[in-house]
């Protein structure tokens, strides 16, 4: 530099904060660059002049024209796009404004030269800079026609209308040299399974772009578990690395709710590293600030996403307000119908009007379900009827190949028509009930009312004159557990419940063993027993106690809330007295359970019938019946305190076939036993509880005694 001095300009230039590094400090440097030159009270808008002719000038020598000029509004639109901490930012930022340009000016080209005009190719317009007009933008979006068609999501087309109508105003305000109203772009999507989130993601990315307010509508989709890694640092990496890849595009995280480790220290979530550095980094990387070329969605169930939004890093919820969450409903039975007829249209199937109206009535039980998979139920259950449908052709070889390609109501419920059978088939599940006729009643009266409700157009789920609540009163082994194991089957074969099956329970299954462990464990067990029937023997212990006090608050508000109401039957049993009891320590218990059962003792005729038809089971028969002898020594039995009805039935039907079976174990013979060998087992049965009763007088004696002293 000192010997070429005089022959050449050398120029340095450096950013502002890099002014104070080493080379500038250099005593040669200072001495052979006297001059500075301080380019920070450069106008921007000259700046970012220089830039645009310094890109113009490279690719096209200047021969490209803006419409306007550099000094137009259209320009200074296209400044404000423009972002950047230094220049060198600022020149990437201008490069990807250009390149959709190019791209909009591309296809204008083209579609002139199709009209027949013949369009400058050197001139960038007004359209190529600011973009079609939103309406213009949407009319031609498939992704928004798509989203408009879909069935239900009416709040999600409500929130990307809005969106819309921002755009539209953005428009305006780019014309008139105002600066566009920015929002985040980044959203939380809350709903059960099979609503449509992850194809609405789809679709709200490309609408987005459509909007031109993200470069791209491509969809980046990852698990939570793609995210957490397993070693330190790993999990940071994962994220790092999808968001620079989701730059200008969607990045989509399925079941989000599984990065919260579930656990609090302070205010900070403690337990697994791994998830906790995915959430951090994510409230690092993720900035939300209005104009961001990036949108991120976060998808999961309801209830575990707004506890990971409350609890985890609090930076996670100003990135993603749950206020502003896309909330994804479970669909309403007319679009289930909707939903159904669609998807049995695009697979070209063929169903008889009652297989149709079959097909709806197991989507309404199921319905009832936990995790009920809308649309996803809908594709299984044409699955398993085209399944079940080849089964049935296969099966008989005489069926017409194309009679029998129409779906059949057997196809979606191989026994649809249980209803209209149902007095036979009540008659065959209450068959072995002995002196329970007005009760066997009662559910008969339920099940005519219920059918006849459909008959006449009438939906008997959507009314309460069938009642779902029951409370079982009676002493113990009068039928209460087994009449509780028939109810589902009745309910069942109503069409009320999509299963049979009892869930049988205990208090000790509702009751927590600490504060704030009761409501959960009550919840979880509704949870488990939708659809189905619950039975809650010696419910009566819900009465004692300070947790069982919260698990009987519980229930009373659950049993009218919408996610439980008319969903399940819930059956408390116990002794007559302690369930009256039980009534009493909640004003809201005797209107949720308002029906009772009683079972009253079995009488000494009903008692022996039983004892007969246990002992016939094994073929067994009493010779000579003397059945007011025998029904004597059954009442002297009942008048004992401990007296069991049908369990006691069964302990003297155990004692009669063991005798039986002892006489003849070496010779054959008929299985039969006289009356008087019966009433000897009475009798002995009588004095062994008698027996036990002195034992506990007694016993209640040396007690008192004890206290005394």
């Amino acid at each position: 530099m000192h010997q070429k001095q005089g022959k050449f300009i050398f120029l340095y230039s450096c950013s502002t904060v890099d002014k104070t590094n080493s080379f500038l400090d250099h005593q040669f440097v200072k001495l052979h660059i006297p001059h500075v030159v301080d380019l920070d009270g450069v106008p921007e808008h000259d700046v970012f002049k220089s830039m645009l002719g310094n890109l113009l000038g490279e690719e096209f020598k200047k021969e490209m024209k803006i419409e306007g000029g550099l000094d137009g509004v259209y320009c200074r639109i296209l400044e404000r796009r423009v972002e950047g901490s230094n220049r060198k930012a600022k020149e990437k930022s201008l490069e990807k404004a250009f390149s959709e340009i190019y791209k909009r000016q591309f296809a204008r080209i083209v579609k002139e030269r199709q009209d027949g005009k013949s369009p400058n190719e050197f001139l960038i317009t007004k359209e190529d800079i600011v973009g079609p007009r939103p309406g213009d933008a949407l009319d031609a979006s498939k992704a928004w026609k798509e989203m408009m068609e879909m069935i239900g999501m009416d709040s999600v087309k409500a929130s990307l209308r809005s969106f819309a109508s921002l755009a539209r105003l953005n428009h305006e305000r780019k014309l008139l040299d105002l600066p566009p109203l920015r929002t985040a772009l980044n959203r939380v999507f809350l709903g059960p399974p099979g609503t449509g989130k992850t194809t609405v993601a789809k679709l709200y990315g490309q609408i987005l772009a459509d909007l031109g307010m993200l470069s791209s509508g491509e969809m980046i989709f990852k698990k939570a578990s793609d995210l957490i890694g397993r070693y330190i640092g790993q999990s940071e990496k994962y994220v790092k690395s999808a968001l620079e890849d989701a730059q200008g595009k969607v990045l989509v995280i399925d079941e989000a709710y599984m990065l919260y480790p579930g656990k609090r220290s302070g205010n900070r979530p403690e337990g697994d590293i791994f998830r906790v550095a995915v959430i951090d980094t994510l409230v690092a990387e993720i900035q939300n600030v209005p104009g961001e070329d990036l949108c991120v969605i976060l998808i999961g169930y309801t209830e575990p996403m707004k506890e990971m939004l409350q609890c985890a890093n609090p930076g996670l919820a100003r990135r993603f307000p749950i206020d502003d969450a896309f909330e994804f409903e479970n669909f309403s039975m007319e679009q289930l119908a909707r939903v159904l007829e669609l998807k049995i249209d695009r697979q070209k199937l063929e169903l008889t009007e009652k297989a149709k109206e079959v097909a709806l009535r197991v989507l309404e039980t199921a319905r009832d379900r936990p995790n009920f998979g809308n649309g996803g139920e809908v594709d299984n259950l044409l699955s398993r009827a085209i399944i079940n449908q080849q089964r049935r052709i296969s099966d008989d070889s005489s069926v017409d190949i194309f009679t029998a390609m129409k779906l059949q109501p057997e196809d979606f419920d191989p026994d649809f028509d249980r209803q209209a059978d149902y007095e036979t088939r009540s008659k065959e599940i209450f068959k072995d009930f002995v002196g329970r006729e007005d009760i066997i009643a009662k559910f008969d009266g339920y099940q005519k009312t219920f059918q006849g409700m459909r008959l006449h157009g009438i939906n008997p789920r959507s009314h309460d004159l069938i009642p779902l609540n029951f409370l079982f009163k009676g002493p113990p082994g009068t039928g209460k557990t087994t009449m509780a194991r028939k109810i589902g089957q009745i309910f069942y074969n109503m069409g009320y419940l999509s299963s049979s099956e009892v869930v049988e329970c205990s208090v000790s299954d509702l009751v927590g063993q600490y504060v704030g462990h009761t409501g959960p464990k009550v919840i979880a067990l509704l949870e488990r027993a939708l659809g189905k029937v619950l039975f809650v023997d010696e419910a009566y212990r819900l009465a004692e106690g300070r947790f069982a006090s919260e698990a009987v608050e519980e229930l009373i508000d659950c049993v009218t809330k919408e996610r439980f109401a008319n969903k399940l039957v819930i059956i408390l049993a116990g002794y007559a007295d302690n369930m009256d009891k039980l009534k009493n320590i909640n004003p809201g218990f005797a209107s949720r359970f308002a029906t009772e059962i009683v079972f009253e003792h079995l009488s000494p005729e009903h008692c022996l019938i039983l004892l007969q038809r246990f002992i016939g089971e094994f073929g067994i028969r009493i010779e000579g019946v003397e059945r007011d002898t025998l029904e004597g020594k059954i009442r002297d039995l009942m008048e004992t305190p401990s007296w069991g009805n049908g369990r006691d039935v069964k302990t003297l039907a155990r004692s009669v076939v063991h005798r039986v079976f002892d006489s003849c174990s070496t010779v054959g013979g008929n299985l039969t036993i006289s009356s008087l060998e019966v009433q000897a087992i009475m009798q002995q049965m009588l004095v062994d509880k008698r027996r036990e009763v002195q034992a506990m007088m007694e016993q209640n004696w040396v007690d008192n005694r004890r206290e005394v002293y």
